[in-house]
């Protein structure tokens, strides 16, 4: 696995690879990049999945999608942790069981089981849209 910067992601990459970012739209050079065509709008004020908002500052998106700029490979978008210290007792937690999005709420407590509250989640229709239906709260 390469890790690159989001400022330094090349053509060749973005061809070859499936690209894991970190941070927010704001932050992350290459999110900006193909924010317009990913299915999970996020302004400084609100994340919109859908027609379902969410405050920005209070929750960010964890999400997998075919990559814009080349839908044969994925990009992940991981804004937030999903998985505290607990991880480490069991390999089975280290990779957050989440469906193919998720609102993650960062202003919940949080403690070394918890990463916070998973707000709303669910996965794309076979075409990567959303579905009609409106995204359900989290169990």
């Amino acid at each position: 696995m390469n890790v690159v910067l989001d400022k330094e992601v090349t053509e060749e990459q973005i061809k070859s690879n499936h690209l894991i970012c970190f941070g927010d739209f704001h932050s992350n050079e290459y999110l900006r990049s193909i924010a317009a065509k990913l299915p999970i709008q996020w302004t400084k004020d609100t994340l919109a999945v859908g027609s379902r908002k969410f405050e920005s500052g209070k929750c960010v998106p964890a999400f997998c999608f075919p990559n814009p700029r080349n839908p044969k490979r994925y990009v992940v978008i991981n804004s937030g942790m999903t998985y505290r210290e607990f991880s480490n007792v069991s390999n089975s937690r280290q990779i957050p069981m989440l469906p193919d999005w998720a609102i993650l709420g960062i202003d919940s407590k949080d403690d070394a089981i918890f990463a916070g509250e998973v707000i709303a989640q669910g996965f794309f229709d076979e075409n990567w849209s959303l579905p009609e239906k409106q995204p359900t709260p989290a169990p």
